[in-house]
């Protein structure tokens, strides 16, 4: 009901097989990745994970033309 009056359709997946879900999976491994290097260059982790995120959510993307901020917020990040 949510996801229809959102516009968006909820898709069930099998647990635990990063095919079933690409997008999300390298998400993850983007941010690990991120993370790894924080720790390595001795930078708190939390702060990494905020400036990513904070980057993330302002980045348009490429099919929509519409940072993920945009979509939701109806406005940009700065």
């Amino acid at each position: 009901m949510l996801a229809g009056h959102l516009g968006f359709h909820h898709q069930k997946i099998t647990p635990l097989r990063p095919r079933a879900n690409a997008t999300a999976e390298h998400f993850i491994r983007t941010l690990e990745k991120a993370i790894h290097v924080a720790e390595t260059d001795s930078i708190p982790w939390k702060q990494t994970l905020n400036a990513f995120l904070r980057e993330y959510h302002s980045t348009p993307h490429s099919t929509t033309g519409a940072s993920p901020a945009e979509l939701i917020f109806q406005c940009k990040i700065h």
